[in-house]
């Protein structure tokens, strides 16, 4: 289990999504993993189905890049159906969200959670997506991770946004921001489910 501190645990390599860099330019950042503590229960029913646009405007093209936003979505998507839950729709009010907080990015390879009304992922750097060893380590150690919120049956909407910090040595720093949060204290059980 990793060191805990506050709502927050520590990032290794064994329990990121994706896998953590020592550096700029040799892999991915990511944030260490925020965990909601429950007011109430909040679930979703239903298996893994055709994603969606949800919030205010007309969805992925109204984004500042369709290309990204399909993508991500479709790469989070993926790994939702392989665990027997919905598939996330676009939500470009958590879109927005993520916007203003990738907007305001200083590039530093700091990467700190905005703490706000969603769930959260966040990463700076480059990678060709994560290995199967690397998605599926919440099978073994049952702590609350990245993957698990791209997995969290009860999320159901997502906006994801970047801002490019490769003038700096990191990529593209990426966040995704979840609706209802993930991850929350107590509801790993029902929320994370095995592969089918």
């Amino acid at each position: 289990m990793g060191n805990s501190y506050g709502n927050h645990r520590r990032p290794t390599a064994d329990h990121v999504y994706p896998l953590v860099s020592s550096g700029p330019a040799t892999g991915i950042t990511a944030s260490p993993t925020f965990q909601y503590q429950a007011t109430s229960s909040a679930s979703s029913e239903g298996s893994a189905s055709k994603p969606s646009v949800t919030g205010s405007g007309s969805g992925i093209s109204r984004v500042r890049d369709a290309s990204f936003a399909e993508a991500i979505l479709d790469a989070q998507n993926s790994h939702r159906v392989l665990h027997g839950v919905a598939t996330l729709s676009w939500d470009n009010s958590t879109y927005a969200y993520a916007q203003s907080n990738a907007g305001s990015y200083d590039c530093s390879g700091v990467l700190t959670h905005t703490h706000g009304p969603n769930g959260e992922n966040l990463a700076a750097g480059f990678a060709d997506g994560p290995s199967a060893g690397q998605t599926n380590n919440y099978q073994t150690n049952g702590e609350y991770n990245h993957f698990t919120q791209v997995i969290w049956k009860g999320t159901t909407s997502v906006g994801c946004a970047y801002k490019d910090c490769q003038a700096q040595g990191w990529g593209k720093y990426v966040v995704c921001e979840y609706s209802p949060p993930g991850n929350v204290v107590g509801q790993l059980s029902g929320n994370v489910l095995p592969l089918i």
